[in-house]
């Protein structure tokens, strides 16, 4: 057993063990793999059948981890396709283990030549008279992975990097509600919720390694090819192996690693990481668990606190200037109300112009003219002063 295959079993058995399955895995290695055509060997399958001697061959000159690879060939006909398939025949556990996972590694050749049409891996059911698609990833001569919807193939938006190896991973959902894929090229999630086709059934017929040739010249390797059944206790289409967020609430989008990308209570913390989802819009900051910060400790916290250094939890404020009475050096002063008789009016105009051009301020005056809070009668005050007299 490879060291990459020991450390996933490793992950399996230590997480989920009881709903964990394993359907099939292979790095290609001997035993039982030897080095010539795949065809007959573990119980591989092909469309090339009898074989092609050095297309579509186990070998021991290159592989990611290891000694041995899949090598997928270029037809010597423009117009064939070359399947590579090894049966399954797996009826999903919807209620324990929905989620079909497949992860494989895949180099494509980075030569000078004609690129073939496509490489990647098939799906199917056990559907009669003829089995269905259930998903399907190829990556096309452009580079571009795209992905089965149905009826057709999308465009994902990604290029696959040739002349190197690429970690690829598809989810297969079962649940009623979901029934579609998501796809990860070297840890990204690069296409999500792909549906099924909508009559498929529930049993796994088989994984299909394939080629489509269009001239091309090049060639991929495949190695490390695993499958498993897996429990998804949150529903969310993330198998709890991979899950950051194990608990996500149902029906909340997340991203590639489990987690919501939702932010309910708009405090700038998403709602799985959120320890207080219901922190009121005006609480800032708040902390990166997403709760909010008390400094005075009178249960009114910050951004919402009229005195967030002194304690006030009736947070009374007499001259409703936003400020609270034990922090507010004018507690009962009203902005304008210069003569302090509750409305704002010509007397008041002319106690300001008076204060304004140099008489000072007497008792709570300065609080009344000071319309911008700089501790000074300006005529920075003068619009303010005037908004409020005119409002009157």
């Amino acid at each position: 057993m490879r060291p990459a295959f020991l450390a996933i079993l490793i992950v399996f058995c230590g997480t989920a063990s009881s709903t964990a399955q394993v359907l099939y895995q292979t790095g290609f290695e001997n035993p039982p793999f030897v080095n010539g055509n795949l065809l007959g060997q573990d119980g591989w399958q092909s469309t090339d059948d009898p074989a092609t001697p050095g297309r579509g061959v186990v070998q021991s000159s290159f592989a990611k981890t290891g000694l041995m690879s899949f090598r997928c060939d270029a037809s010597v006909v423009i117009t064939s396709a070359d399947w590579y398939w090894r049966e399954l025949n797996h009826s999903v556990q919807i209620a324990s283990a929905p989620i079909i996972q497949i992860t494989w590694d895949m180099f494509l050749s980075a030569g000078a030549g004609p690129k073939s049409a496509g490489w990647g891996i098939d799906l199917y059911d056990t559907s009669l008279p003829v089995s269905r698609r259930v998903a399907a990833v190829i990556i096309d001569a452009q580079d571009r992975l795209l992905v089965w919807s149905g009826n057709a193939f999308q465009v994902t938006g990604v290029t696959v990097t040739r002349g190197t190896w690429n970690a690829l991973r598809v989810n297969l959902n079962y649940a009623p509600s979901a029934r579609n894929y998501s796809v990860y090229l070297n840890g990204t999630r690069v296409a999500y919720n792909v549906p099924f086709v909508p009559e498929s059934n529930n049993t796994l017929a088989d994984i299909d390694l394939y080629h489509l040739d269009g001239g091309g010249d090049d060639h991929a390797f495949y190695d490390n090819l695993f499958i498993a059944a897996l429990a998804d206790t949150d529903g969310d289409g993330v198998p709890d192996v991979n899950d950051l967020c194990a608990a996500t609430a149902t029906g909340e989008p997340v991203d590639g690693n489990g987690c919501s990308i939702l932010d309910d209570d708009g405090d700038g913390v998403l709602n799985d990481q959120d320890q207080c989802p219901g922190t009121p819009a005006c609480a800032t900051p708040v902390l990166p668990n997403g709760c909010p910060i008390d400094t005075d400790g009178d249960g009114v916290v910050d951004g919402c606190d009229n005195c967030p250094t002194v304690p006030n939890p009736d947070q009374s404020d007499t001259d409703n200037d936003g400020i609270g009475d034990v922090c507010d050096d004018c507690a009962n002063s009203i902005l304008g109300d210069v003569n302090e008789d509750d409305v704002v009016n010509a007397l008041d105009l002319q106690r300001f112009i008076e204060i304004l051009t140099g008489q000072p301020p007497q008792g709570e005056e300065l609080c009344a003219c000071d319309i911008n809070s700089d501790q000074a009668v300006t005529m920075a005050d003068v619009p303010g002063f005037l908004t409020l007299l005119l409002g009157n």
